[in-house]
């Protein structure tokens, strides 16, 4: 499981420091035909407005992205489209919105 444990440093006298902390088990591979299911663990003391995982092929130029859907702000999952046949490795990261609007991203998974 990948953790990425981000400092938040706050301006002004009434912003806090806090921690926003991403936490992941990166995909083991992933079968032409089969949507990869994408789990992800977000806590951050200002909440979290969004979530969503930015992917492409190994062999392309853009990426792509899906939002997470969340229950209770904790715990995001998602679906990755299915990989084509002939499609190589792929590679995604995972981007989050904070409640102060400030953006955070992880490592990229192949």
């Amino acid at each position: 499981m990948a953790v990425l444990n981000c400092p938040v440093s706050g301006s002004g006298a009434a912003s806090a420091a806090g921690t926003i902390e991403i936490s992941h088990s990166p995909a083991d591979a992933a079968t032409a035909g089969e949507r990869v299911a994408v789990n992800v663990g977000v806590t951050d003391n200002s909440g979290v407005y969004e979530v969503r995982v930015y992917f492409k092929a190994l062999e392309a130029e853009d990426y792509s992205y899906i939002e997470l859907a969340s229950e209770n702000g904790l715990n995001f999952s998602g679906l990755l489209p299915a990989p084509a046949n002939g499609t190589g490795s792929f590679e995604y990261l995972i981007l989050v919105l904070n409640g102060n609007k400030m953006v955070y991203k992880t490592q990229t998974f192949s």
